[in-house]
């Protein structure tokens, strides 16, 4: 069974992905082997607990002296006798029963669909991970400012919207080992494809650069186009109109954004050599490690058995000819 709540009372449309992606050399951090996020997050969800009427100190105060960088060993060290003499107990989502997925909303290919039939890549894998696990699947569709709170009050069990594992995501949540990757490709009208060969070459070009304002592409021409003129649009759309137009002579883009908007844009190409590269994940609270380990145990058996693979060029056709390592 497979419940999609929340509100779907407002019509979904088909939208382009947000524009979260993080150069790796534009402050990008390396993933760890297991698990990742931020060590001050994890440290105060295991605060997060039931205070005993013993222990006359409040969580405020804990949560306060914790989020003045105290080195996380010594932060460990005061811990661990509370946790030895039952001061503090450390409580984890109920997840016998039920998979709440948590979404930010239309977010092309991972979550699109209409009020009654939300679907996308995410979507499908949500629906494999339930029935994996042997559990009902609710999703929750909240705004994405909303997605870290929920997690750590145990509202939703994990957050499946392509998100990417840039800093600042790793500072609100942990993260399962990616079962995809994203980046920053150049896009241009097919009958100059041999002039972008290789991508790195953008660097040295004085042509025209379109880009989606305030994206990691912007930031990417910004930084590494010093001869070029950037010119910023407010949409992918509008990006690819200027392309084919011949207003502009490149567009810097991220990978899945560019799969879509090429299949919309006649006569436009992706070069596949990707200038940045990004993992994306699944979300979950830092201290759920028995989630973390189900969720790496199914993406490694779908990984042995083709389905992830086979999901993920459904949804992303020519993924594995991009360029990227997963």
């Amino acid at each position: 069974m497979h419940v999609f709540s929340e509100s779907y009372a407002a019509k979904t449309e088909l939208a382009k992905p947000p524009w979260i992606e993080q150069s790796k050399t534009l402050d990008y951090v390396p993933r760890d082997p297991v698990y990742t996020g931020g060590p001050l997050h994890a440290l105060r969800n295991l605060l997060q607990v039931e205070l005993r009427s013993s222990l006359k100190v409040k969580k405020s105060t804990i949560v306060s002296f914790l989020s003045q960088h105290i080195a996380m060993q010594t932060v460990a060290v005061l811990m661990l006798p509370l946790l030895m003499c039952g001061c503090l107990t450390l409580s984890t989502p109920n997840l016998e029963t039920e998979l709440v997925v948590g979404v930010t909303g239309n977010n092309a290919p991972f979550f699109v669909g209409t009020e009654k039939a939300p679907s996308g890549l995410d979507v499908e894998l949500a629906i494999k991970l339930a029935e994996r696990f042997k559990q009902t699947l609710r999703i929750e569709k909240m705004p994405a400012h909303k997605l870290a709170a929920a997690v750590d009050d145990g509202r939703i069990d994990i957050v499946m919207n392509g998100m990417m594992v840039t800093k600042e995501n790793r500072d609100k949540f942990s993260f399962a080992l990616p079962y995809l990757q994203n980046g920053q490709m150049l896009v241009v009208r097919a009958e100059d494809a041999g002039l972008y060969r290789p991508a790195s070459t953008i660097k040295t070009t004085q042509k025209k650069i379109a880009v989606v304002e305030n994206s990691r592409g912007e930031a990417y021409a910004k930084a590494y186009c010093p001869s070029a003129t950037i010119v910023a649009e407010s949409t992918a759309l509008k990006a690819f109109t200027r392309l084919a137009d011949a207003r502009a002579d490149v567009v810097i883009i991220d990978a899945v954004t560019a799969n879509y908007m090429c299949d919309q844009t006649p006569g436009t190409k992706i070069i596949l050599d990707p200038l940045t590269t990004i993992d994306v994940a699944w979300a979950a609270d830092s201290v759920n490690f028995k989630l973390l380990d189900k969720l790496n145990a199914a993406r490694a058996a779908w990984i042995r058995d083709g389905s992830l693979n086979e999901i993920i060029n459904r949804w992303i056709p020519g993924y594995n000819k991009m360029g990227f390592d997963k």
